[in-house]
């Protein structure tokens, strides 16, 4: 039998072994999950996503990958993590001069090498925790809105290029229409 898929392994290894910071990770991820449900006004499909990942894992919290399975529709493939110490590691002197080598970058790229196949042609976002800021930053390669006033930096990466903005920001510019079953 194909064992299931989980979008971050680790996080539940991490979690049955006790790891606090790995069930921080997944409670961040398990609120990303609900505020994205409720922007696109799916907040009623809460408990049929952590139902169906109960049934494949055994826990009931909420994940982006049972998100990406349910709602195939979604124009983005998105991730939740946290990042400790990323004030630090992120001063805009080394976003603007060592970005290739900061820790949001290296998870970002771990992370969209856990995409399954189905979602490989989406853009993808991940959405970090940030002190400070309610629903954190997002970091993706998805085409962003240039019609508002919010603040993002751009940076070219490979044969991408990839944004950083507000995560509230990001999901008020994305145009979505969720088909609902």
């Amino acid at each position: 039998m194909e064992q299931p898929r989980d979008f971050n392994p680790l996080s539940e290894v991490m979690s049955e072994m006790g790891n606090p910071e790995a069930r921080r990770e997944e409670r961040f991820e398990e609120k990303c999950v609900r505020y994205v449900l409720g922007e696109f006004g799916l907040a009623g499909q809460r408990h049929k996503l952590a139902d169906r990942q109960f049934q494949l894992n055994g826990h009931k919290g909420l994940s982006f990958f049972q998100f990406a399975e349910e709602f195939g529709d979604c124009p983005v493939y998105l991730a939740a993590t946290k990042i400790p110490y990323i004030t630090k590691d992120c001063t805009i002197e080394n976003l603007f001069n060592r970005f290739r080598t900061r820790r949001i970058v290296k998870r970002y790229e771990e992370l969209a090498e856990t995409i399954p196949d189905e979602h490989q042609y989406k853009p993808f976002g991940m959405i970090v925790a940030w002190p400070k800021l309610n629903r954190g930053l997002i970091l993706h390669d998805a085409v962003a809105n240039m019609n508002d006033n919010g603040f993002r930096m751009f940076w070219k990466h490979g044969k991408k290029s990839l944004c950083i903005e507000p995560f509230k920001k990001f999901l008020e510019a994305l145009e979505w229409d969720p088909a609902v079953d």
